[in-house]
């Protein structure tokens, strides 16, 4: 099984050659932190904070690859109300090339998140309808962006039929990408079991991985990637917490611990930007532990935002000089 590698002679990441495309989600995040302090009752309202921000995993992934300079193409599914038009316009910032997603009638994808006063997300509920309009027909008519890629990234958002699709497309190119995966939660992530011999990297926390492979709760994280690795994953990214994470390389382990910044504000979309992170420096062609170590810094970044992606994150910030 492939791992991600990329030569150093794509030091300037995606725009010299090294081209990504990411499939899946694109969703209007609404987060409601309760303030300092509140006394936390049932049934009751109490103060806090409600932001709105683009979210989505594989839009998040897109958006901090755009603003670390890979220039990504993105294919998701967009609404025509005004939270798909901030969607758009967060991507065009950041340089995403979104041109392959096709547009629907109605709202886009909704995802709505509660946090504790630390910033600890204590539930959520996601309202993703919109993806499902992805279907293999549609995915199909942009075989392009899949088979011209280096890298193939998808997360288990989308329908069973479309990853199918997606895997296919991928597999009939003439040079077929490497393939990447976001378990995103353990209630979808079983939409990947037929295709994990195929995926060369995933990045999931234990409960998903569990999901993935029936390994059981009780696994440790040590078995659970030699699971992963049993049933052909090359690489894995198994998030570990607040206990950093392990990045291992056909059964050669690294453990990164957590990054935390001073105040943590949010911890959505940090799991997000530690894959773009990651990927990022795959694509500058730097070597698995440095590659972790900008996953942790990008992860780290995030958390002191409010929303799913840094608006400062950048390449240069990620790797120049620690303040």
């Amino acid at each position: 099984m492939p791992i991600l590698t990329a030569s150093p002679d794509h030091e300037q990441g995606g725009i010299l050659g090294f081209s990504i495309t990411i499939i899946g989600a694109a969703t209007m995040d609404i987060s409601a932190q309760a303030a300092p302090h509140a006394d936390l009752l049932q049934r009751d309202s109490h103060p806090g904070r409600i932001t709105t921000s683009p979210g989505g995993v594989a839009r998040n992934i897109a958006e901090n690859l755009g603003r670390m300079g890979c220039a990504p193409t993105l294919i998701t599914a967009l609404g025509d109300d005004a939270f798909s038009a901030m969607i758009t316009s967060h991507l065009a910032e950041a340089g995403v090339d979104y041109s392959a997603s096709p547009r629907f009638t109605g709202e886009c994808d909704r995802y709505l998140s509660w946090h504790d006063p630390s910033g600890d997300m204590t539930r959520a509920l996601h309202q993703i309808n919109l993806i499902d309009g992805l279907t293999p027909a549609l995915i199909t008519a942009r075989a392009n962006p899949i088979q011209k890629a280096d890298l193939v990234v998808l997360d288990s958002n989308l329908a069973p039929a479309t990853i199918d699709a997606i895997v296919a497309i991928a597999e009939a190119a003439a040079t077929p990408p490497l393939l990447a995966a976001e378990a995103v939660s353990a209630f979808k992530c079983p939409r990947l079991r037929p295709h994990l011999k195929k995926i060369d990297l995933i990045k999931c926390n234990q409960l998903e991985a569990s999901a993935l492979i029936n390994s059981g709760s009780s696994a440790s994280p040590e078995d659970v990637i030699a699971g992963l690795h049993d049933h052909g994953i090359g690489q894995v990214i198994l998030s570990l917490g607040a206990n950093g994470f392990i990045v291992s390389t056909e059964g050669t382990l690294h453990h990164h611990p957590a990054e935390t910044p001073a105040a943590i504000t949010s911890v959505t979309g940090a799991g997000d930007a530690l894959m773009a992170g990651f990927i990022a420096g795959i694509a500058r062609g730097h070597d698995v532990i440095n590659c972790g170590e900008i996953a942790a810094r990008a992860a780290a970044r995030t958390l002191a935002c409010s929303g799913a992606v840094h608006p400062d994150i950048s390449w240069s910030t990620l790797t120049g000089p620690r303040s």
